[in-house]
């Protein structure tokens, strides 16, 4: 009997592990390497970062853009002047009103006006029965954090290897997805220093259709007009179109680049490839496509976070440069601290330069006046040689 429990639980226990390998991506092998699953959009009709990783650390990476994003959120959140979320949400008001996408705001309305209730409600509910425990506090806490409905913050499933999706809380306007990634991006271009270890590109996503020509010509006029106006004294624009397509069907990479300018009028408004101010995001990524107007994106490096942490060649040879000079005692401290002492030991130096040019001086004059003496003589024994021959001749 016992040996027919101990294999059944043997079997029970690798049927568990390979069961739950598959789906995580501490399991084996097969279930960290192969494609995710799942048939649902890539890209919700949320706004939100669209953050790329190393294949096979989606969880790790999603943790770390979460907490980084959530931070600069709040950062951004509190330096915000009174009026400005007010217009902000005005202005998405109209721009809801004018689109005719979003037409089930009713039903948005009514669920907020059911959690403002059982809010009320639990609020007199806690007045009534008085004062609670810690301990009570604590679980409620808990359950709220292990609740997903009450995170403001989610992680939505891309099913596409290498690719994370982090919405933003429903009906915020600021700040918005750009201006936390810019936060981001800025934060490790001046400290060179990267604060997450696998995520390489945070792509802020304002808008998203189903991944199509058709799709994608009726949501461009919408997201365009508000930053390209057409009006007659409007000043022109500097822009590009930047496309980028993963794990999707063959689209004309031409035909979904004139897509979006052709709801640009030029003139006043000029494409400018090299150098543009504004720059059109168009993210195709299995069955979505997410679009978004960018200022910053050609700056910082088109929002690499690795990049932007780098430390440029020049700086790090100047830095060795300056460690060396600071020991051997002769960097620009040692020269402040010093003053007239650097600049005598520079007067030393040109005199010892200058001593062995005089001293290297006299013997070429030496050897000139033996030359002279040399000559001299030559001639000399040249005139008793004609002499001698004279006085031969002479006798003869």
């Amino acid at each position: 009997g016992s040996r027919g429990r101990g294999r059944g639980g043997g079997r029970g226990q690798k049927r568990n592990f390979e069961g739950g390998g598959r789906g995580q991506q501490g399991g084996n092998k097969r279930g960290r390497y192969m494609p995710q699953r799942g048939n649902g959009p890539a890209i919700p009709n949320i706004p939100g970062v669209f953050a790329t990783c190393d294949g096979g650390w989606e969880d790790r990476t999603a943790d770390e853009v979460l907490a980084l994003v959530e931070e600069h959120y709040d950062k951004l959140a509190q330096a915000l002047p009174p009026g400005a979320v007010a217009a902000a949400e005005a202005a998405a008001a109209a721009e809801a009103a004018a689109s005719a996408s979003y037409a089930n705001t009713d039903t948005l309305e009514k669920k907020e006006e059911e959690e403002e209730e059982e809010h009320e409600a639990s609020t007199a509910a806690q007045g009534a029965s008085g004062s609670k425990d810690i301990s009570a506090l604590i679980a409620e806490e808990v359950a709220d954090l292990k609740d997903s409905s009450k995170q403001r913050f989610l992680l939505h499933p891309t099913s596409v290897k290498g690719c994370v999706y982090v919405c933003f809380p429903k009906g915020s306007v600021l700040p918005t997805p750009e201006d936390v990634v810019v936060s981001i991006c800025e934060e490790a271009s001046t400290s060179k220093v990267l604060r997450m270890r696998h995520a390489s590109r945070l792509l802020p996503i304002t808008h998203s259709c189903y991944a199509s020509v058709e799709e994608m010509k009726k949501l461009a006029p919408r997201v365009l007009r508000p930053h390209f106006p057409d009006g007659p004294n409007e000043k022109p624009i500097e822009f590009a179109v930047d496309y980028e397509h993963r794990n999707t069907e063959k689209f004309d990479r031409l035909e979904v680049i004139n897509t979006f300018v052709n709801c640009i009028k030029t003139p006043p408004h000029k494409v400018n490839l090299s150098k543009p101010s504004k720059v059109v995001l168009v993210q195709l990524t299995k069955n979505s496509c997410g679009v978004s107007v960018l200022t910053k994106y050609r700056q910082l490096h088109k929002f690499n976070v690795r990049k932007c942490a780098e430390v440029p060649e020049e700086e790090v040879a100047t830095e060795k440069e300056a460690k060396r000079d600071g020991e051997e005692g002769k960097g620009p401290k040692a020269a402040k601290q010093g003053g007239d002492s650097v600049e005598e030991e520079a007067q030393a130096a040109k005199k010892e330069e200058e001593a062995p040019e005089e001293e290297s001086e006299a013997p070429k004059k030496a050897n000139k006046a033996a030359e002279k003496e040399s000559e001299a003589t030559k001639k000399e024994e040249k005139v008793t040689k004609k002499d001698k021959s004279k006085k031969g001749e002479k006798g003869q």
